[in-house]
């Protein structure tokens, strides 16, 4: 044999080889199908109407049977090379009857190719073209409700064609499909419309087809339709004869939906939702707008005054401000400088001076509401208490010149330095009985250890009454003050004496004598000072710093001229009455 020839016959052998070992590779199946228009898509392509045996590659393979009218049957099938046992499948009939204003399809085009109304999935088919292509004897009708469709033509070698047709009432679209590129649309009265009231879903004949789509129907709805930050509102759709329902936002969206349901949504803006539902029979669009309230409104009240005593470390009265708010439409509140807060509430404060040093208070606290929500809403509001009182570090006890007061002058005696002790004891007392009406000041005379029992208890008692005539002329009222005598019995001994000089803020003034025993005496010459129910004492400290310190140690009776140089005894006396 030439060599060519030979070349020629050892390529054939190589095709024919080839071709043999790939067939031998494929999967078949035989799938059967009623009723036997039905249409067969395998992995979503299209293959043909009736029954098939499929050649495929092996392994997993989605075969979908559709006839509108029916429920579709899909099968998830894993072939393998050769034979495999064959699908028979029978649809069942859904759906009733359909009642529309109907006009009719007609497709001149590929008569196998499969028709899909408004959607490009395989479950949107309504039948394939040779059921839609006559209408002059054997009538093969394709019966859509009236409005705007779009058919797409699928044919199992893959090619595609997609279009947008107005149907009337009672009108014919023809789809002259040509080579598809660009089909020619004519459009004809179809009058027997008119009478069309119920048509079934499907219905063939020996030579004729007639598939009356169902019409789509959908309701959208929000409720309510205005909400304040966070929220919920409830979308509710209904749909019928559909397919697929989707709901889309800027807020997010939601897929797949059923064909009826609802959905809680709580966005941060206002926002529009659109529904899209399809289905053979039409696909409506539709949206509703949930308006978001994002303003905050907001309320700040507190008590105006409160009022505040301190003597020492005892607090006599300290008033509660009470803060109160409302917030609406806020998710966090804020009361400064306290901490995070409920929307509306209470707040009592005890206040309290920020400054600790002694004398008249008077600051004002300032507080502020600061409420947000997450939808960017917010509002501030402020409200100040004025905190007003005093704060006396310490009251302390009146010392006496030796001897005195005296009998004959019993207004003598009450130094310059102690009257201003005393003065200080009726500015705190006269701002307790504004909050205590019942308090008591309670003075106790005493007496040095010179001269009889009964001397020193008349001289003490006179002590007390030289007090508690200044502090009644200061505006105390005399029965709030009670006075007791002791004379010497409640001495303090020398130990005692020592031990308070240590303790004594007021150091002796360097240069001045100091005499022991002089100290000790002079401090057995005073009246101790108790506020009640406070329980608050005089301090017992020696005025070592006064000018008069030195009068007030002098172990012997000091002239009467003196005293009232140091006194000042007219001068008060005219000023009390």
């Amino acid at each position: 044999m030439p060599p060519r020839k030979l070349t020629f016959l050892l390529s054939f052998l190589l095709v024919v080889v080839f071709a043999c070992s790939a067939m031998a590779q494929n999967a078949t199946v035989r799938v059967s199908v009623v009723p036997k228009q039905a249409y067969i898509f395998v992995d979503g392509k299209a293959i043909d109407d009736g029954h098939k045996t499929l050649e495929l590659a092996p392994g997993r393979h989605t075969i979908a049977v559709h006839n509108y009218g029916y429920t579709p049957a899909i099968r998830e099938v894993e072939l393998v090379a050769g034979p495999n046992p064959a699908l028979n499948i029978v649809l069942e009939k859904v759906g009733g009857p359909v009642s529309a204003s109907f006009g009719v399809i007609q497709i001149e085009g590929p008569p196998r190719a499969a028709v899909l109304l408004n959607g490009t999935q395989p479950e949107y088919f309504v039948g394939h073209v040779d059921e839609f292509n006559n209408h002059i004897i054997w009538k093969q009708q394709l019966l859509v409700p009236a409005g705007t469709h779009e058919v797409s033509l699928l044919s199992k070698d893959g090619k595609f064609w997609s279009g947008k047709l107005e149907v009337k009432a009672n009108k014919r679209v023809i789809i002259y499909y040509g080579d598809g590129s660009h089909p020619k649309i004519v459009v004809k009265d179809w009058p027997q419309g008119a009478a069309m009231t119920s048509v079934p879903r499907f219905t063939v004949g020996i030579a004729s087809a007639t598939v009356a789509v169902a019409p789509v129907t959908a309701s959208f709805d929000i409720t309510p339709k205005q909400i304040n930050c966070s929220a919920p509102a409830k979308l509710s759709w209904n749909t019928t004869e559909t397919l697929h329902t989707d709901i889309a936002s800027d807020s997010g969206d939601f897929d797949g939906l059923p064909l009826a349901g609802d959905q809680t949504v709580s966005p941060r803006k206002t926002t529009t939702y659109q529904l899209k539902t399809s289905g053979p029979g039409g696909v409506i669009e539709s949206s509703v707008t949930l308006n978001v309230n994002s303003t905050v409104e907001a309320t700040l009240n507190g008590t105006p005054e409160v009022h505040y005593l301190r003597l020492g470390d005892t607090v006599l009265h300290q008033e509660t401000a009470t803060l109160s708010w409302t917030t609406t439409n806020a998710d966090t509140i804020i009361l400064e400088p306290i901490g995070k807060m409920n929307s509306d509430g209470s707040e009592t404060l005890t206040l309290a001076p920020d400054k600790n040093v002694s004398g008249p208070v008077d600051e004002t606290k300032s507080y502020k509401i600061v409420a947000s929500n997450v939808c960017g809403g917010g509002e501030t509001k402020e409200t100040k208490v004025r905190l007003v009182g005093l704060v006396e570090p310490m009251i302390s006890s009146v010392f006496f010149p030796t001897a005195y007061p005296e009998r004959s002058h019993p207004q003598n005696g009450l130094l310059l330095s102690q009257q201003k002790q005393l003065d200080r004891v009726a500015t705190v007392f006269k701002a307790y009985l504004q909050t205590m009406p019942n308090a008591k000041l309670m003075l106790t005379g005493m007496a040095d250890i010179r001269g009889t029992n009964q001397y020193n208890l008349a001289l003490s008692e006179r002590r007390v009454a030289i007090v508690k005539e200044f502090l009644v002329a200061k505006g105390i009222p005399a029965d709030s003050i009670v006075g007791e005598a002791k004379g010497e019995n409640a001495k303090l001994d020398k130990a005692a004496v020592e031990e308070l000089e240590t303790q004594n803020p007021q150091q002796p003034v360097a240069g001045r004598a100091v005499n022991a025993r002089s100290r000790w005496l002079a401090y057995n010459r005073r009246v101790d000072v108790v506020v009640d129910p406070a329980a608050v004492n005089s301090a017992r400290f020696y005025p070592n710093q006064a000018d008069d310190s030195q009068l007030l140690l002098e172990s012997n009776r000091v002239t009467e001229s003196k005293i009232k140089d140091a006194s000042g005894v007219e001068t008060t006396v005219a000023s009390g009455q």
